[in-house]
């Protein structure tokens, strides 16, 4: 049945800012977007026809043609690359449901499509199956999954069956610490919470040192304070549980084990901005878990802890959830804010900062699911209690989320100022060529001459996703997929990154391809400082972070591949000497065979 526009407008009360919900639900309707839906959305919401296409068009989940009754999303990522199945896993996906990779099988059942992390790197391969995630794919797994489903299995009921009776995802906490446990957190009595007046709030969380765990690092108690001190009738708390870095898993966790931390948090957060409304923007990979958040939401406004006059309080706070459709670039936070609006994901001019003119103009913080799922035990345990964790500069502990060539993958929660050997020892990673640290748009560093650096913002800054790699791993293949993945996520807005990308992914194949000359070391390298230095947001700034910082920490590597070696050179197993990871010893060795 052709979904009822009528009634999606009138649930959502007509709102141009509720456009990705409204999109959503016509697509679970019809299975697409169909042009008449298009038509009817922009009568209803006094829009154009081209401003709905431009939004649907701008989002990777959203789809004009049919996509498939059975949407299959395998995560093409560097950490399936790293599993070692994962060409396998997709050839069995192809095979079982009779059609290639961006195509709908003949009979309209199964469509294909790769996607970037979707956030079970710990798990790969991993696919999302109707939004449900099935992990530790194999060729077998898959064979049986699609032919359960074309038995009419359900998909989720198919879920519990293949992964131990859950729908969600098990985390694999591989060390819990003071701040995060499963076993033991708890957030502070919410009548305690109101006991306290706003600004002793703003207090201890300035006094706890807690920072942005999005990567920023940003004073968390002074970004509270800015949006409390601009005028305004009206004040938002935003969760960004957009996160989508390739590599990381962390919030993914903390929503599944510990969503109350979170709300706790954004209620503690508002009562301290005097914010009267919260968002929490779902990523649409997780779209897993909003029925299961929407519920406990659902607890807390029953419970009085959420609504008006919270606790005999005076205050008024609500919060609900808004899903994402698939937009890398929606995890900067004016992107986010433009996507909660209904539009295209894309960076805003700063200033203004979202703390000044936010959503719908109004003042409106945004942190993310870790940061605000610290403060309740900040308020609980106290501000002393929390920055004697960690360093100076960095206090408190900070989740890594782990995979790669190590031993034990999984969550982990360490103290700021944790060293590199340290961490690869904890996560049994030894020998490890390369540490890719905070994912694409952290930095790649030599894991044996890195011994002795330390994990926190005075050094490593880090966002959360730690990926090792061996010295059997191709590196600069690695690279050069972080470049795909950048190429495939910008939002086109500026030239710096959309063609920038692309002409440094083209300088490094044509170096791994052995045509490469020492001048092009040269560009790869200018190339780089050119689109970190003018893009126009954050997020693009980073984008050539994985080949910039590897040029500066493997440069015999890049060297080689000047001397046109690289093709016999640097190839899964090639003899590395793993101890030192020093690329000049098996350069030298090369060359002495004559290579």
């Amino acid at each position: 049945m052709p979904a009822d526009i009528t009634a999606i407008l009138d649930r959502y009360g007509a709102d141009r800012t509720r456009l990705l919900d409204m999109l959503w639900a016509v697509q679970d309707a019809d299975g697409h977007i169909t042009q008449p839906a298009i038509e009817g959305l922009a009568a209803g919401l006094s829009l154009s026809r081209a401003e709905i296409e431009e939004t649907v068009s701008f989002y990777h989940f959203f789809s004009m043609q049919p996509a498939g009754r059975h949407r299959i999303y395998l995560n093409n990522d560097v950490s399936t690359q790293l599993s070692g199945r994962y060409e396998a896993v997709r050839d069995a996906f192809e095979e079982a449901c009779g059609c290639t990779f961006g195509t709908v099988s003949a009979d309209g059942r199964f469509g294909l499509y790769d996607t970037a992390c979707i956030g079970m790197c710990d798990r790969e391969p991993a696919a999302l199956i109707d939004f449900v995630p099935f992990t530790d794919l194999t060729p077998e797994r898959v064979a049986k999954i699609v032919a359960s489903l074309k038995d009419g299995v359900a998909t989720k009921s198919l879920a519990a069956a293949f992964d131990s009776g859950c729908d969600v995802v098990t985390t694999r906490w591989q060390r819990t610490g003071p701040v995060f446990d499963p076993r033991t957190a708890a957030g502070p009595s919410l009548e305690a919470l109101f006991s306290l007046a706003p600004g002793e709030i703003l207090e201890a969380v300035a006094a706890s040192g807690l920072r942005g765990r999005g990567g920023a690092g940003f004073s968390t108690g002074l970004k509270w304070r800015l949006c409390r001190e601009t005028k305004a009738a009206t004040r938002y708390v935003v969760c960004n549980a957009d996160e989508g870095e390739p590599g990381t898993f962390k919030d993914r966790a903390l929503l599944t084990d510990m969503p109350h931390l979170l709300i706790e948090g954004m209620v503690a957060a508002a009562y301290a901005i005097d914010a009267s409304a919260g968002v929490i923007y779902l990523r649409a990979e997780y779209r897993y878990l909003f029925d299961r958040l929407d519920s406990l939401i659902a607890d807390y406004r029953k419970a009085g802890w959420l609504g008006h006059n919270i606790a005999g309080s005076g205050f008024d706070f609500d919060l609900r959830l808004q899903l994402g459709a698939g937009s890398y670039v929606c995890g900067e936070e004016s992107a986010l804010i433009e996507s909660m609006e209904g539009k295209r994901g894309s960076p805003r001019n700063r200033p203004p900062f979202p703390v000044e003119a936010g959503f719908c103009g109004m003042p409106t913080i945004v942190n993310n699911v870790e940061t605000l799922a610290a403060v309740p035990r900040i308020l609980k345990e106290g501000a002393d209690w929390y920055a004697g964790f960690g360093t100076e500069k960095s206090p408190g502990t900070k989740l890594l989320s782990v995979a790669g060539d190590c031993a034990r993958p999984g969550i982990y929660e360490v103290p700021f100022g944790i060293t590199v050997g340290e961490f690869l020892d904890m996560v049994g990673a030894e020998p490890a060529l390369a540490l890719q640290v905070s994912g694409p748009s952290g930095e790649c560093i030599n894991a044996a001459q890195s011994r002795h650096r330390r994990l926190c913002h005075e050094d490593l800054s880090i966002g959360g996703a730690m990926t090792v790699f061996s010295a059997e791993r191709d590196l600069l293949d690695h690279m050069s997929r972080f470049l795909s993945f950048f190429i495939a996520e910008s939002c086109g807005i500026c030239t710096p990154c959309r063609s920038g990308n692309v002409a440094m992914k083209t300088l490094l194949e044509r170096l791994r391809d052995g045509r490469g000359e020492q001048r092009h070391l040269a560009d790869l390298e200018r190339w780089g400082h050119i689109i970190a230095e003018t893009s126009r947001c954050g997020l693009g700034a980073s984008a050539p972070n994985p080949v910039l910082s590897s040029l500066r920490e493997f440069p015999d590597l890049y060297a080689a591949l000047v001397d046109g070696r690289e093709a016999e050179m640097f190839v899964p197993g090639f003899d590395l000497d793993a101890s030192t990871g020093d690329y000049r010893r098996i350069v030298e060795r090369a060359r002495s065979n004559g290579r």
